[in-house]
């Protein structure tokens, strides 16, 4: 079908909060490329963490017909979106009601994960995601490297301000901060009494540290004086971790936060890669794998990895 000549371009990307995280360098990219002419598509009810470092024309919400399914309805969303230039797909999953969107927005290009596209991106199964995301952005240019594009998050003067305050409210001006975030789906969380076991350990060999755990309030840790749990908004948590000397946490967007900061940590997987989901930036980082399950992890081998990394 011949294109009209719009010149926006739409990028969607239906996936949790993390791999929003994963796929900041790309739209800093397509930023670079494409500067205020992006059209966002995100899922109904999905935050966006790029809309302080990137110049979008536009946000866009996909109503679903089916949550579970990834199903959305594409009518409407084809009618708000109008045409497109270019269309590029982020989400390394495709179904029909994808493909008809990008069929309706008629663009002289498509791109993304799955023959579906007019340009399909074929990465290594292994490639972590950071670097398979990017490669979608690397169709349109193969010059762009992704470390150009690793810079800090950025995040609202008010959620900055907001964590040095909750920084100094816990820490004396002379202590370092351990950040630990410690749950996620359930199988990918590793049990409070281990934390509890590993993390005053630490502290009793790391005495200029203090803890500050990101977790809601059903997570109990025990009482220890440099031990703090808190339940920050998600932009003030995430502004924290870029205020932190360590990190210690499961596989999640605070991971792949810590991972953009380029901060020393350590990370605990359980059923996914950690090849895939882990470190892939920060030059002083351990992964421990439980080979599938989380609960394989042993407290000393954490521990040890742990005070290894911490500066």
């Amino acid at each position: 079908m011949k294109h009209h000549g719009s010149k926006d371009i739409a990028v969607l990307h239906i996936n949790a909060i993390g791999d929003q995280v994963l796929a900041w360098p790309a739209m800093r990219a397509l930023d670079r490329l494409f500067p205020g002419r992006i059209k966002l598509v995100l899922g109904a009810g999905m935050r966006s963490v790029f809309y302080r470092d990137v110049q979008l024309k536009m946000i866009f919400r996909a109503r679903f017909h089916d949550r579970a399914a990834r199903t959305v309805a594409v009518e409407p969303l084809v009618r708000e979106l109008g045409l497109c230039e270019i269309f590029i797909v982020l989400s390394d999953w495709c179904n029909e009601s994808i493909s008809a969107v990008v069929d309706g927005a008629r663009p002289r290009r498509s791109i993304g994960f799955g023959s579906s596209f007019g340009e399909c991106v074929e990465v290594a199964s292994d490639v972590h995601m950071f670097d398979k995301i990017f490669a979608a952005v690397q169709c349109l240019d193969p010059s762009l490297v992704l470390e150009d594009f690793c810079g800090w998050p950025k995040f609202s003067p008010a959620a900055i301000g907001a964590a040095e305050r909750l920084k100094d409210k816990h820490l004396l001006p002379e202590e370092k901060l351990l950040f630990v975030h410690p749950e996620t789906l359930p199988l990918k969380t590793w049990a409070r009494a281990h934390y509890n076991d590993v993390l005053p350990k630490f502290l009793k060999e790391r005495r200029e540290y203090r803890i500050l755990v990101c977790t809601p309030q059903q997570f109990e840790l025990g009482s220890h004086p440099r031990i703090h749990a808190i339940s920050p908004h998600l932009e003030l948590a995430m502004a924290l971790v870029g205020l932190s000397d360590c990190f210690l946490g499961v596989d999640s967007c605070f991971l792949h936060a810590a991972d953009l900061y380029g901060l020393p940590g350590v990370a605990l997987f359980g059923p996914t890669n950690p090849d895939i989901w882990g470190f892939r930036l920060s030059k002083t980082a351990r992964h421990i794998s439980g080979g599938g399950s989380i609960e394989n992890l042993s407290e000393e081998e954490v521990l040890e990895a742990l005070l290894q990394v911490a500066p």
